[in-house]
């Protein structure tokens, strides 16, 4: 399995996530529910349940697992590593901020557009945004958006 990640919006490209290397990251965080079966026995190894790790069906299958705990274990050591697993995530959690960002602004403008097309005037849809929106925008963008759109 092989994934591209492309910055959006960057001006420095030099800290780009898609820097040519083929490296795998394995995240084992969130719902392990919805984790394939097969896969359930690695996600346990890799969030340190290795109690539940106890009922692996024979002896190759032990001594696999016992490998990958070493490997994870020594990755895990390595501070390294560690700062690049960070620096990952640090820009994954940069991206999803981002494209939430730019849907909240979609949304914005689909509203201001909906509206217009029902015939509200501007002086209304102004107050009516910064009401629903001054979490997330100030009222300057918000009238930039209105006069975009």
């Amino acid at each position: 399995m092989k994934r591209w990640y492309r910055s959006l919006g960057v001006v420095d490209r030099t800290d780009e996530l898609n820097d040519g290397k083929e490296e795998i990251i394995i995240n084992s965080k969130g719902d392990l529910a919805s984790a394939p079966y097969n896969l359930v026995p690695l996600v346990n190894l890799m969030e340190d349940r290795y109690d539940q790790l106890d009922h692996l069906a024979d002896e190759t299958q032990q001594r696999i697992y016992d490998k990958i705990r070493r490997k994870i274990t020594h990755i895990n050591a390595d501070p390294v590593r560690r700062d690049k697993i960070m620096d990952f995530e640090t820009k994954m959690a940069e991206e999803r901020e981002y494209g939430k960002e730019q849907e909240r602004k979609n949304g914005v403008r689909k509203a201001i557009s909906i509206s217009r097309h029902l015939g509200m005037p501007d002086s209304k849809i102004l107050p009516a945004l910064v009401d629903e929106y001054q979490k997330s925008f100030t009222k300057a963008e918000l009238e930039q958006m209105m006069k975009e759109v």
